[in-house]
This record gives C-alpha cells, sequence and structure tokens, in this order.
C-alpha cells in the first residue's frame, strides 16, 4: 500500500514541533511514512529559536524517509497570486 506523505510546517516553537513529532512517530504506519518538513525563515527576532527546532529535526528517526526543506513562506505567498502565469513563462538558465 502506498501512504501519502505527511507534510510539517514549523517555524519557531520547539516543544509544538517536538510533541507533534512525538505523536506521529508512534503512530504503526510511520516506519512506512515519509515525512517532510517545511521550515520557514526566520525573522530576526527569532533566529535563535528557529535554530533550536532545525538542530531538533536533523535528529528525527523512525520514519521511511525524510526530507527537510528550509523555505521562505513569506516569500512565497507574495508569489503566489502570480504563480499561473510565472508557470507560462520561458525561463532559460544562463
Amino acid at each position: 500500500m502506498k501512504l501519502a506523505p505527511i507534510i510539517l510546517f514549523v517555524y519557531n516553537r520547539l516543544y509544538h514541533t517536538q510533541q507533534t513529532i512525538h505523536a506521529l512517530s508512534k503512530n504503526p504506519l510511520a516506519l512506512d511514512s515519509e515525512l517532510i518538513v517545511y521550515s520557514d525563515g526566520p525573522k530576526e527576532s527569532s533566529v535563535e529559536t528557529v535554530q533550536q527546532v532545525r538542530e531538533f529535526l536533523k535528529k528525527i528517526e523512525g520514519f521511511k524517509k525524510m526530507i527537510f526543506t528550509i523555505f521562505n513562506f513569506t516569500l512565497f505567498m507574495l508569489f503566489l497570486p502570480y504563480w499561473p502565469s510565472l508557470a507560462l513563462c520561458d525561463f532559460k538558465l544562463i
């Protein structure tokens, strides 16, 4: 049976992230599941707490596969309204 991946968005709340991962890892299908984690980029005031969450994420075990992505969600949301037109653009690597 192919399982849907688990996607988790995190920022600067270490305790909540730890509790979420703990609950997910108790699921009997965790060992067969892919965990995809998106960590939003920090603001100046939260650099340390975001880093603590990211350090915790590096130590996670108990899933089939873990993909950890640092992601600037705010920047993404700024471009989201333009996404359909961006998809039609002809991008070239220089």
